[in-house]
């Protein structure tokens, strides 16, 4: 995909900015297994203007412990951050999301808190399965399905929040 960005290209890097734009071309996505296993990367800010984070995108970043989305990501993958064990913080700036794919956050055994962007219709099967430190999770009152095993294995949490029109 041209308009995206492709691939890790030094893995020693620690941190990264997802620019909106490259010379004047707008970067649209972060395609598939990107940064898959960049082993030293800690965090990624991705700026206002792309619109997706596509499968597996940091799927194994084993270090990352910081993404911020901008409210302008619509679409999150399959498992775009499984296994990134030491992910402690994931922060929406808002945002244009009505789903994340199955297994978005599988094995984020670090993340303890998590505050979902309202507008996001349902959280589906196995989006925080094995989320071992997860303790508080904030779920927006437009969710309306959980799907199967959304929260399997989290014996940490001990708050929440979520709306009465859940199914």
């Amino acid at each position: 995909k041209p308009d995206g960005f492709v691939s890790c290209i030094d893995p020693t890097i620690t941190k990264a900015v997802i620019p909106a734009s490259i010379n004047g071309k707008d970067v649209k996505g972060i395609y598939y297994k990107a940064f898959s296993s960049c082993q030293a990367l800690t965090e990624v800010i991705i700026e206002d203007g792309v619109k997706e984070i596509d499968e597996g995108a940091f799927k194994d970043c084993k270090a990352l412990m910081k993404i911020t989305i901008p409210a302008s990501v619509e679409n999150i993958g399959t498992g775009a951050f499984r296994g990134c064990s030491n992910l402690e913080e994931v922060i929406f700036l808002g945002s244009a999301i009505e789903s994340i794919a199955n297994e978005t956050f599988l094995d984020c055994s670090s993340l303890k808190e998590i505050n979902l962007p309202s507008g996001l219709k349902e959280l589906p099967y196995a989006v925080f399965k094995d989320c071992t430190s997860l303790e508080t999770i904030t779920i927006p009152d437009t969710v309306t399905s959980i799907g199967a095993n959304a929260f399997a294995n989290n014996v940490q949490i001990s708050k929440v929040t979520l709306n009465s029109s859940i199914t």
